[in-house]
């Protein structure tokens, strides 16, 4: 049992009494220090909360909008992003509009352009879409959202892990990942990043002891001004120290290393699949990300991922593009094996579906 689960659980650590509120709060900096250098950002523009979900939420909720107001996002938007942006625009009187754009930073900024007006407050787009694993130009379109006053707020679930990601020079406000993806970490790890002047757009919707400099202890409230005040209350101590340990992990190996290998073991994935027969490629052509879409002639998703798995061979459905298809997750940590084994899968789904 390692240190943090029995902290957790209330057991002394070792043969020392330990202030548990001293090692969470100790937990907590070096989690924040850890996930500020991945992105590039200081660790007081960092929010640690539960999940990507979670830190989106934050923003969501916390923006000032008012019934008239409206929101950009594309269709390509993960569930996560888009069932709270229904539950808000409903509950706050926002209209979304959606945003259609298949890949590429010219699309993706020509759609937004077509679709703000001087009611739109906010922006909300993927880095890299979760359905086809597409990344658009964020640097390109956030000064582009800029110029109209838009808040941007970036879901960069599918892309740290796999690409470089410097959240200041995508100039976006806010940016929300996990460390449960890509980064191999697990659960509970999730990270909102905040540009130090725009704090103080976002409201807090939850607070608690750590919202607050002074831990509730004062006559008056002190609401940190920093993302601090987004951290809430405790969290289990033992997830925080793995996405630390995950997040680190990954800094040693070197992001440029993680996305070389990433971009080449997608590039080699994709030109097996497309020489067999059958096989359509859904996913764009891309040295960026790790995600992978295809779909076989004559299979529906459902039936596609089944046919796979009994091969040993798991990925998620795809219900968004046209057509429909079975999406894998290609990494710097697949294996040659590995990408043996998808081709011979693939493979032999594909010369015995019904055609």
């Amino acid at each position: 049992m390692s240190d943090f689960v029995r902290l957790d659980a209330g057991l002394r650590v070792g043969d020392h009494s330990v202030y548990k509120a001293d090692v969470y709060r100790n937990a907590l900096e070096e989690d924040r220090s850890a996930a500020a250098g991945l992105v590039g950002c200081s660790p007081d523009e960092i929010a640690l909360c539960e999940s990507t979900t979670t830190a989106m939420n934050i923003v969501l909720w916390g923006l000032d909008l008012r019934p008239g107001d409206e929101i950009v996002s594309s269709r390509l938007e993960n569930p996560a992003a888009v069932v709270p942006l229904r539950t808000v625009a409903a509950r706050r009187g926002v209209q979304v509009r959606w945003l259609d754009f298949r890949n590429g930073s010219a699309e993706a900024a020509l759609a937004f352009e077509r679709a703000v007006t001087s009611r739109t407050r906010l922006l909300l787009l993927s880095d890299v879409d979760f359905a086809v694993g597409s990344r658009v130009d964020l640097g390109a379109i956030s000064a582009l959202a800029h110029e109209y006053g838009v808040f941007v707020l970036a879901d960069g679930a599918q892309a740290v892990g796999t690409t470089d990601v410097d959240v200041r020079a995508l100039g976006v406000d806010a940016y929300a990942f996990a460390r449960h993806k890509f980064l191999c970490g697990p659960d509970g790890g999730g990270v909102l990043y905040l540009r130090q002047d725009v704090v103080s757009d976002i409201a807090p919707t939850f607070t608690g002891v750590f919202s607050d400099a002074e831990h509730g202890m004062a006559e008056t409230e002190h609401i940190f001004v920093s993302p601090h005040r987004f951290d809430v209350s405790t969290r289990a101590v033992s997830a925080i120290a793995g996405a630390t340990a995950a997040t680190m992990w990954i800094r040693e190996i070197g992001i440029d290393t993680v996305a070389r290998a990433t971009a080449s073991r997608r590039q080699e994935v994709r030109e097996r699949l497309e020489a067999i027969p059958y096989v359509r490629m859904i996913s764009p052509p891309s040295d960026e990300g790790g995600l992978l879409t295809f779909a076989i002639d004559g299979m529906t998703p459902d039936d596609l991922l089944a046919a796979l798995a009994r091969q040993y061979v798991y990925g998620r459905t795809v219900v968004i593009t046209n057509p429909q298809g079975v999406r894998l997750s290609i990494g710097f940590w697949t294996r040659d094996d590995d990408v043996d084994a998808i081709e011979r899968a693939v493979h032999r789904v594909a010369a015995g579906a019904p055609r």
